[in-house]
């Protein structure tokens, strides 16, 4: 009887023990799990980062090309030189002597070039301030 109790007690307690380690590898194997899908999913993320920001880039690059490289530059410069012989023009043909002619000219190119300044999310007028039916300015 005594060795069936010992028996009883050396296998209770190695259960136990069996038990104990189970549950102590189980825990294990589901956190060590838990880390790996955190890598995948932070890897994930960093790749959807590099992507943006390889993007982004690039997009800087083709803004820089198209509005602030030289073929911009002198779009601007032949706007504005049409601008100032526009305005010049109207001057003169409202009776307007050469240096009134040359400063309404230089106001229109002004004019033209704030507006090229301001943001492209604001409408650019056509026409200056006025609006396309309205007739020229007289200069002063």
């Amino acid at each position: 009887m005594k060795m069936l109790i010992k028996l009883a007690d050396s296998s209770l307690v190695s259960g136990a023990i069996i038990a104990v380690l189970a549950s102590w590898l189980t825990t294990r194997n589901r956190n060590r799990q838990d880390q790996q899908e955190e890598i995948g999913a932070l890897r994930v993320q960093a790749d959807a980062m590099t992507v943006a920001v390889v993007e982004l880039q690039g997009a800087a690059a083709a803004n820089h090309l198209l509005w602030e490289g030289p073929a911009e530059r002198a779009r601007s410069f032949l706007l504005a030189t049409l601008a100032f012989f526009g305005g010049a023009a109207q001057a003169r043909i409202a009776g307007g002597t050469d240096v009134q002619s040359g400063q309404v000219g230089m106001g229109q190119a002004a004019e033209l070039l704030s507006w090229e300044r301001r943001p492209a999310s604001r409408p650019r007028p056509l026409y200056g301030n006025r609006s396309p039916g309205s007739p020229p300015r007289r200069p002063r």
